[in-house]
């Protein structure tokens, strides 16, 4: 998916499609939806770390167990080999970070709400915490909502007026682009150009392929897994 990424051996990102169903636990089936997806990549299921969505900025910090974890929180953090780390996107964006020197591996689900309240912000800083250099950090975003099907109100558009060259005016309808401000805020953190990717992969585009909220508008959110994983050298 990524060519940043793919260049680092130690280094593995996982993202589901709608071929493998929708991944959102509540659900019924979602659970062996979720077990069939980490089986067929061989990933042990008390190696997981799974992020409690809740649109905020909370970048969590976590360590490895001998269980299957669940952690409240939009993006998460580890220093730690082989502990999979995933959150659950369907249009918001996951972004992924690695920063080769200290070993740092986080991924994000960053919807609009979360990007303004400066969740990108907040991995990076937790990656500077952690002593991560973020001119070293690599980041990559996966498929999520592109611009030309993101329309949102003048409300919206005011909350990000400080980002305007990513709403464009189409027929009187505004379309702000999310994966344009992540990486504003992304370099204007420090994060350098040829370490950033972005898989322009919009999910309301692709039927085929990825769930969408806005445009499948399902009674029940239809989650995709978007992990990361730094294996332990062998």
């Amino acid at each position: 998916m990524f060519t940043i990424f793919h260049q680092k051996q130690d280094i593995d990102i996982f993202f589901s499609e709608k071929k493998h169903g929708p991944m959102r636990l509540k659900q019924p089936n979602n659970h062996q939806n979720r077990l069939k997806f980490l089986t067929k990549n061989q990933i042990p299921t008390n190696q997981c770390c799974f992020a409690q969505l809740s649109h905020s900025n909370l970048c969590r910090k976590v360590s490895g167990s001998s269980k299957v974890q669940f952690i409240k929180g939009d993006a998460l953090l580890t220093k730690a080999t082989n502990l999979f780390l995933f959150v659950t996107v369907s249009d918001c964006l996951p972004v992924f970070f690695y920063e080769p020197e200290q070993k740092i591996i986080a991924v994000a689900h960053a919807g609009w709400k979360g990007i303004y309240l400066g969740i990108i912000e907040n991995c990076l800083q937790a990656i500077k915490k952690c002593n991560g250099r973020l001119k070293k950090t690599l980041v990559g975003i996966g498929p999520g909502i592109g611009s030309c099907h993101f329309e949102i109100k003048s409300d919206l558009a005011k909350k990000f007026k400080l980002y305007d060259q990513c709403i464009k005016k189409v027929d009187n309808r505004l379309y702000l682009n999310l994966k344009a401000v992540i990486k504003i805020k992304a370099f204007q953190a420090g994060v350098l150009s040829d370490n950033f990717e972005n898989v322009d992969l919009c999910t309301f585009c692709h039927p085929e392929r990825f769930f969408s909220f806005r445009r499948d508008q399902p009674k029940h959110v239809q989650p995709m897994l978007a992990g990361i994983v730094r294996y332990k050298p062998s």
